[in-house]
């Protein structure tokens, strides 16, 4: 069995087996292969001048194919050597192996939140801070320690912070 990979939503799968054989069916199972079970879409091409090649499609534009979902291609009841066989021949996923859109709306609004926040110097700490916050709750989102150059920790406004002496 080989691993296809992730698609996206409605893109076709393509992929090829070596085997001869003779009868049975191609089908795709999803999620699990006592799951839902389905022929449409697929385009079968045996006709490659390789003997045993055959060149399988997969039109995924198709309501059987649903996001955050994998597949499995078998290819049931086929005579190989004069035995009745069923093989695994692919496996391949819809947007499963994909971060959730959810997560990605969420870590966007917290990018956003901080880009767009009030900045300030917290003197309280030592050593200072510089603190964001959120422009609409004025909940800190972000607060991270002041350091000079060498790493020492800034505790006044007479600390220089990033300066270059150029050599006379």
């Amino acid at each position: 069995m080989m691993y296809l990979g992730d698609y996206e939503d409605r893109e076709d799968v393509f992929f090829s087996f070596a085997l001869v054989y003779t009868g049975g069916t191609i089908r795709v199972h999803m999620d699990a292969v006592t799951g839902s079970q389905d022929t449409a879409g697929l385009t079968i091409s045996a006709d490659d001048p390789v003997a045993g090649i055959t060149q399988v499609t997969i039109d995924t534009d198709r309501s059987f194919y649903l996001q955050e979902h994998d597949y499995t291609v078998l290819l049931e009841g086929a005579t190989v050597g004069g035995e009745t066989v069923s093989y695994v021949l692919a496996h391949f996923s819809i947007e499963n192996r994909w971060p959730n859109n959810d997560t990605i709306l969420a870590n966007t609004n917290v990018i956003k939140n901080i880009l767009e926040g009030d900045e300030a110097i917290d003197t309280t700490v030592t050593p200072w801070a510089v603190v964001i916050t959120n422009k609409i709750s004025d909940a800190e989102l972000v607060r991270k320690s002041l350091k000079d150059t060498a790493g020492a920790n800034i505790t006044s406004t007479a600390t220089v912070i990033g300066q270059k002496v150029e050599p006379a």
